[in-house]
């Protein structure tokens, strides 16, 4: 019965008690801003099936407890994370993406698809950027939460013309970034690439303003079929709409 502004001080109050020692403090919460997955050390996911027991999830292998602390310290999550992010905990099946415009391009694609996404208990979350997908999907793969990945190759093939320079950096770093993911998402069936990006496939210069209001504009005069082909195949994956062309890395 909290505003979202009362909910973060009151949250902020409950982790200010435990990190000073003062109490354990438990509750049960349908909130993400109260569900934080920066503290996934903290975190238990109950599950409950119709005429089954409930049954607990958590992060408990020291593997997975150390790259996460690992990961969260290298990107400093918890310094710049949307909690809107946290909404992957209470999703039947989520879809992670790198930003706010695949965000909305995947949304774009389920209506067309006739999907409610809200109603099937699916979520897509924007991780903030390429580098924080590998923290998500290992968390959600330690909770046991379905995840599919869509992300950008960010690699430029030799075309007979000299690349630029950014398009050199992104050669050099991409492949460690991309076998990362792969790693964390527990295989390529549950990848898929937009080759070289999404604003790459939709002619949208890598320097354009607005980059998302483009992306929305350039998808909604296209025909499913005419769609960045990664883009279509993992919104089919997550709805359960049966895939007519494979895309996965």
């Amino acid at each position: 019965y909290l505003h979202p502004q009362a909910q973060r001080f009151f949250h902020r109050i409950l982790v200010d008690l435990v990190d000073s020692d003062q109490c354990q403090v438990i509750y049960s919460t349908h909130s993400p801003i109260f569900a934080d997955m920066t503290r996934f050390e903290s975190i238990r996911l109950l599950h409950k099936s119709a005429g089954e027991a409930t049954s607990a999830s958590w992060v408990h292998k020291d593997t997975d407890l150390s790259y996460l602390d690992n990961q969260l310290r290298r990107q400093k999550l918890n310094q710049y994370m949307d909690p809107s992010t946290s909404e992957a905990l209470f999703a039947r099946k989520v879809l992670l993406v790198e930003g706010h415009g695949d965000y909305l391009a995947a949304k774009l694609v389920a209506d067309r698809l006739k999907i409610d996404l809200d109603a099937e208990g699916l979520s897509v979350v924007s991780c903030g950027g390429k580098n924080a997908i590998p923290f998500f999907a290992r968390t959600c793969a330690a909770l046991g939460i379905p995840a599919l990945v869509m992300h950008d190759e960010d690699l430029y093939p030799d075309t007979g013309q000299p690349l630029a320079g950014w398009q050199l950096e992104e050669n050099a770093k991409a492949p460690a970034q991309n076998a990362e993911i792969l790693s964390a998402a527990s295989g390529s069936e549950n990848v898929f690439l937009l080759k070289p990006s999404l604003e790459g496939e939709l002619g949208i210069g890598r320097a354009a303003s607005d980059k998302p209001l483009k992306v929305i504009d350039a998808l909604s005069s296209m025909k499913l079929e005419q769609m960045p082909v990664g883009l279509v195949a993992a919104v089919r994956a997550l709805t359960g709409v049966e895939e007519t062309v494979n895309s996965r890395g």
